[in-house]
């Protein structure tokens, strides 16, 4: 056992865990570091007024759909896309919200 006992190994794991969702591990200008069939497929999602299938994103892009799901593949690993119910669409993105503990601030006006 460590000096640290059970709180401090608790808050370390707390910190680690933290630190690890801190950031989002993709951003929108990391965009551009993609590759040119990566870059092609998230700009078409990007565009694209509804979601798009596997199908219908190798006829707009005019390539093969082996090409489009490698690609798609790749991007869904980034945390770029996700395939959902046969359909393309972008992730979500990380936002930081704030939540008040168990309305705790909200009882703190009756004192």
């Amino acid at each position: 056992m460590s000096g640290q006992g059970m709180f401090g190994r608790i808050g370390e794991q707390v910190q680690q865990a933290e630190a690890a969702t801190a950031a989002p591990a993709f951003t929108i200008s990391d965009l551009l570091d993609l590759p040119e069939a990566q870059l092609q497929v998230a700009r078409a999602v990007l565009r694209a007024p509804e979601l798009m299938s596997i199908s219908s994103m190798a006829a707009a892009l005019g390539v093969e759909e082996a090409a489009v799901i490698e690609t798609v593949g790749a991007l869904s690993m980034r945390g770029v896309v996700e395939v959902t119910n046969g359909l393309i669409k972008l992730c979500a993105a990380h936002r930081t919200s704030r939540v008040s503990p168990g309305g705790l601030f909200s009882l703190l006006g009756d004192l």
